[in-house]
């Protein structure tokens, strides 16, 4: 079925009409500037000016097998970057290939003003997982002036082949799960020793404990709002320079189980009371 269309009244005598003129962009100067050139390694110094006549950069491109440079900015950046890793033959690296070395007699010194990053990769099989190795011939010492030191990492491993020793005023150590100790010997020295433990103390597999104190004005306090037990498979002796003096009030509980009386010695065998 056909369709009736109205036909127009005005028809366009062009396409397009420009309404602005065009607008062109000078380049004074050559964009590349070649200074000097080797005609046996193929290595250039040459100059780059960009468009906007304010950006420019120095060159110094190395042989060009190698792919290294070293650019000038005139922002007053320096890149310094090496070529790729070259390969041999069966797959594997090229020892020494694109690597940046420093080598200074006198010393070497670092100095930023504003915030520095490092980035290390262990990127190569022969690597094996290390990304940074760092050897000193002496002490190594690394200090944060009035602010933190952080280390980050999934594993930390301090290893020593002496002592390893933490100074400070004060020393405090975080852990949402366990912490773990073990060594031959642990020997503490402390003027006060405080513990919160709002858990279970359980310990194992001590075969003596001694606990000695030399001041005539020590005590031995133990303050428990349920019950006190001591189960031992051999003698048990209990000596005292002074008087001894045991009070039950007869309260409730659930550890003694014969409950008619406040206190009660019961033994097996015979019962002696008075000197020998």
């Amino acid at each position: 079925m056909s369709k009736n269309y109205v036909a127009a009244k005005n028809y366009p005598d062009d396409i397009f009409k420009q309404t602005t003129p065009d607008e062109a962009q000078e380049v004074g100067g050559a964009l590349v500037n070649v200074l000097t050139k080797s005609w046996q390694a193929r290595s250039l110094i040459y100059e780059i000016s960009f468009a906007d006549e304010e950006t420019n950069r120095l060159r110094i491109q190395g042989p060009y097998q190698g792919g290294a440079f070293m650019s000038f900015l005139s922002d007053g950046g320096i890149r310094i970057r090496t070529g790729p890793v070259k390969t041999q033959a069966g797959g594997s690296f090229v020892a020494g290939s694109a690597t940046m070395g420093l080598w200074a007699e006198g010393g070497l010194c670092l100095n930023a003003e504003s915030g520095s990053n490092l980035y290390f990769n262990a990127g190569r099989p022969e690597d094996d997982d290390e990304a940074l190795n760092i050897l000193a011939d002496g002490d190594i010492v690394t200090k944060a002036r009035g602010s933190e030191y952080h280390i980050r990492g999934k594993t930390i491993v301090i290893d020593a082949d002496d002592e390893v020793i933490i100074k400070g005023s004060r020393i405090r150590m975080e852990a949402t799960g366990k912490i773990e100790m073990a060594a031959s010997q642990v020997f503490e020295v402390a003027v006060n020793d405080k513990k919160i433990i709002t858990g279970q103390i359980m310990e194992f597999g001590a075969g003596e404990r001694t606990e000695m104190k030399f001041d005539p004005r020590s005590t031995t306090t133990v303050l428990s709002p349920g019950q006190f037990s001591v189960t031992t498979a051999g003698d048990y002796v209990f000596t005292g320079g002074g008087c001894a003096s045991f009070f039950a009030a007869g309260g409730p509980g659930s550890l003694v189980k014969k409950r008619n009386r406040g206190m009660s010695l019961d033994t097996k065998t015979s019962l002696l009371q008075g000197e020998l």
